[in-house]
């Protein structure tokens, strides 16, 4: 007897995420210190990680936003993420959406943004979590520093 399908639960690789950025020079002064950021992950696909049974890798595309007032970013980047067992960690290239404040103006605009993470996974119930320190690169110095996050696998 096969089962029902109500039983059976494919993921749908998609990692939310949201936390603190924390904010440095102009940025900084400008708006303070401890922002909001968010994000979405969407795993494209696994990747052949060679003869080690113990790591996996895949690439997967995302979208964050991290911003306070007058200065905000929105990086659209691909992924290459590595598993071993205690850790994993990922490295991402893209596109930024930007907006900040410059003199008495302010500057919309699409620069080269990146990001560098570092993360661990935990279960909690039936619920994949994780926990990362993210470094978030931007063309534009004022919007490039370090966040930590949290977050659900779906």
């Amino acid at each position: 007897m096969a089962p029902a399908a109500a039983e059976y639960s494919k993921p749908m690789d998609i990692s939310i995420r949201a936390g603190i950025y924390f904010a440095k020079g102009a940025a900084e002064a400008a708006e303070g210190r401890n922002w909001f950021t968010a994000g979405i992950e969407y795993k494209l696909r696994d990747l052949k990680a060679g003869d080690r049974p113990d790591y996996s890798a895949s690439y997967s595309i995302s979208l964050d936003y991290y911003g306070k007032g007058s200065f905000s970013a929105a990086p659209l980047l691909i992924n290459y993420t590595g598993r071993t067992p205690a850790f994993y960690y990922s490295a991402g290239a893209g596109v930024a959406f930007t907006h900040f404040r410059e003199g008495a103006g302010s500057d919309s605009s699409l620069q080269f943004g990146y990001q560098l993470s570092i993360g661990k996974d935990f279960v909690r119930g039936n619920m994949p979590l994780f926990a990362e320190i993210k470094f978030f690169g931007n063309g534009k110095a004022a919007l490039s520093s370090f966040a930590i996050v949290g977050g659900v696998r779906f």
